[in-house]
């Protein structure tokens, strides 16, 4: 039971880590770009904030570690690859500098000119009901990142209100 117990650890926990050390190097023959120029964002009801602290509270009761959590809500702002719009566009409510992608999960951060792909540091993505916002869950109360996007050495270009990369 010890062994399998140690092997059940090392795939979940010890090899997913592996596989995205590194930098990550998208498709280089398309363009990525996000535009935040102009866009509407999610207006958070009452019920939705609710449901973010009963999120929170149930974690919290189960054992999950939680220093912190980001709540980000849709916007109508536009992410291409190449020459087709992509996903859904999520902007930070403490933090209006950072965004985040969905079909491909990007972590935007205006603030620092980084772009990189969530999902390491041990945080959470849990998207609210009918997928108007997204609660990232934080164990550590560190900043959010991931690993950062290059293509070649060359880091994504900020301009403005607006970001490509390859």
């Amino acid at each position: 039971m010890k062994y399998l117990t140690i092997i059940l650890l090392f795939y979940i926990l010890i090899l997913p880590s592996l596989s995205f050390s590194g930098i990550w190097e998208p498709n280089p023959n398309k363009i990525y770009r996000l535009d935040v120029t102009s866009y509407d964002e999610y207006k958070l009801l009452e019920s939705n904030e609710k449901w973010v602290l009963s999120l929170v509270n149930n974690l919290k009761a189960q054992g999950g570690k939680i220093a912190t959590h980001h709540i980000f809500v849709r916007t109508s702002a536009s992410f291409q690859i190449g020459s087709d719009e992509k996903g859904i566009v999520f902007v930070n409510r403490s933090n209006k500098n950072q965004f985040i992608t969905f079909d491909r999960i990007f972590l935007i951060d205006f603030d620092d000119s980084k772009v990189s792909v969530f999902g390491c540091g041990g945080a959470t993505i849990h998207k609210g009901p009918k997928n108007n916002f997204i609660v990232v869950i934080d164990p550590y109360g560190i900043k959010l990142s991931g690993i950062p996007v290059s293509t070649g050495g060359i880091p994504p270009k900020f301009n403005g209100n607006v970001v490509s990369w390859y």
